[in-house]
């Protein structure tokens, strides 16, 4: 008699675990307010935590105790590569800076995806130039390219390093009285891509807070040393009020060319909305004199070809501070 209910019994149990199963599948509705003040996990977090269901439908079986799943084994060895790499990227926080193909996008794509914060030029619908100075404050250089643009009616961006702007504030403050705008070059010239996102945030921080008191103004200009900047940066940079500049227009004169060198570097990459990019200081056994030399010759070249030299934030229409 027992054996002859026991199918019946198995069916009817089956039938009551699937069901539950396909209650246990429904979503739920959670409002945004509440998953933010929780610290819930979004879907993807959620499919990789333990026992949680993956896009296939599956067990997420990592992390499960007494449970030791089975990897999963790639037929199209790129693909396995492929996943390998988007695993380590998520662990180090650097799966941001990558692209759907996953790459880690180039500045070209970087400006092209962020074009309200980094910028390369200007617009192309005016004739005007900016001409921008890197690595200041240095006593050695700086004054006599402050006399330069000076004695040809020339304002310019300098991008200050706040280590430097430390040691010699005064010549931070008569940057700033010439009429100059000044901008972030950092504290202490890093390359932005081998820090750590607080390391960088450090580095950006206070450099603006030694430059604030000497001129008067919360630096809104940042440019990353080498022109270096992650996906990551830029966000937490347009996030806190910066605007990235880099160039379009490399004199090269930090190689320590000639005065005709430069200029034929700067000329030939020169349009409508084009920044310049020099230097107002140099490392240990840099010389800039013919830097210095260059200046009222390009002046004279860019003015002849009927261009205005402008400041940055007048170039772009941005303010000079945060």
């Amino acid at each position: 008699m027992k054996k002859r209910y026991l199918p019946v019994l198995v069916l009817l149990l089956l039938s009551l675990f699937l069901g539950c199963g396909n209650q246990l599948r429904k979503p739920l509705h959670l409002s945004s307010k509440f998953v933010e003040e929780n610290h819930m996990p979004n879907a993807s977090e959620a499919a990789a935590l333990p026992g949680a269901l993956n896009g296939n439908g599956r067990l997420n079986l990592a992390g499960v105790p007494g449970i030791t799943p089975t990897p999963t084994v790639y037929s199209n060895p790129n693909r396995a590569k492929s996943a390998s790499k988007r695993i380590k990227s998520y662990s180090t926080g650097e799966e941001q800076n990558q692209s759907s193909s996953g790459h880690e996008l180039t500045l070209e794509e970087l400006r092209r995806k962020y074009k309200s914060t980094l910028f390369f030029k200007g617009s192309p619908r005016w004739r005007a130039v900016a001409l921008t100075f890197d690595d200041a404050p240095d006593p050695r250089f700086t004054p006599q390219i402050l006399d330069e643009l000076q004695r040809n009616h020339v304002k310019a961006t300098f991008f200050l390093v706040g280590k430097r702007a430390e040691k010699y504030p005064t010549l931070v403050r008569r940057i700033a009285a010439r009429g100059h705008v000044i901008g972030n070059h950092s504290y202490t010239h890093p390359n932005f891509n081998k820090l750590s996102e607080s390391a960088f945030r450090r580095e950006v921080l206070k450099t603006n807070r030694v430059l604030q008191p000497l001129i008067g103004y919360d630096p809104k200009l940042l440019r990353p040393p080498y022109g270096n900047i992650r996906e990551n940066e830029l966000v937490w940079l347009a996030n806190n009020g910066f605007k990235v500049i880099n160039w379009s227009s490399d004199s090269l004169d930090w190689k320590g060319l000639k005065a005709d060198e430069i200029i034929a570097n700067i000329m030939k990459n020169v349009e409508p909305g084009a920044i310049i990019l020099q230097h107002a200081g140099g490392g240990t056994g840099e010389d800039l004199s013919e830097t210095i030399k260059a200046i009222p010759r390009v002046v004279k070249k860019l003015r002849d070809r009927g261009y205005d030299i402008v400041t940055v934030p007048e170039l772009l229409d941005l303010p000079k501070s945060r």
